[in-house]
């Protein structure tokens, strides 16, 4: 069965029953069923930057490292997400790891030390648009040609949205 893009698989309908078999309301499974598909599409797509196609979650668990927790807890971050809706998707995230790791699908808890966010905590922003103007202008000052302005410029451009992927807290 497709949904939003994804095979649910066996173990994420696993996961569902034993959310059921808790007591979870319909509406509280909804929300998880939601959350999860995030997730999923998150993984597949990181899977995916490495060339490798998924499409049920069973192929992507040999993919999943301890660090991705953090790593989708800041990309949500990142993506100015509400505090409530980031606090919700990890308290899923959280409940899932242990659902994999018990069910023993892997050897260890992925979400484990995963900590909600505070609305307190300031968000770091970095508004990268600005700093590749100021560099445009240093060139420019620098009497740069066009040419190497606008290929300095797409590199940095391209440097930048790397690390704010791969660096970004």
């Amino acid at each position: 069965m497709r949904i939003i893009g994804i095979i649910y698989d066996q173990i994420i309908y696993a996961f569902l029953d034993d959310l059921k078999l808790s007591g979870l309301s319909q509406n509280s499974i909804r929300f998880y069923k939601s959350d999860i598909s995030s997730f999923t599409l998150w993984l597949k797509l990181k899977v995916r930057k490495t060339g490798i196609l998924a499409d049920d979650f069973k192929d992507l668990l040999p993919f999943i490292k301890p660090s991705f927790g953090e790593s989708y807890k800041n990309d949500l971050i990142s993506k100015s997400t509400p505090i409530v809706t980031v606090n919700r998707k990890l308290s899923v995230l959280r409940r899932f790891s242990d659902f994999l790791y018990s069910k023993e699908f892997l050897s260890f808890d992925f979400a484990k030390n995963l900590q909600n966010i505070s609305a307190a905590a300031p968000k770091k922003t970095i508004n990268f648009y600005a700093i590749i103007e100021d560099f445009k202008k240093h060139l420019e000052e620098n009497k740069a040609s066009k040419n190497t302005i606008k290929n300095y410029v797409t590199d940095v451009r391209h440097f930048l949205a790397w690390v704010n992927q791969n660096y970004a807290t």
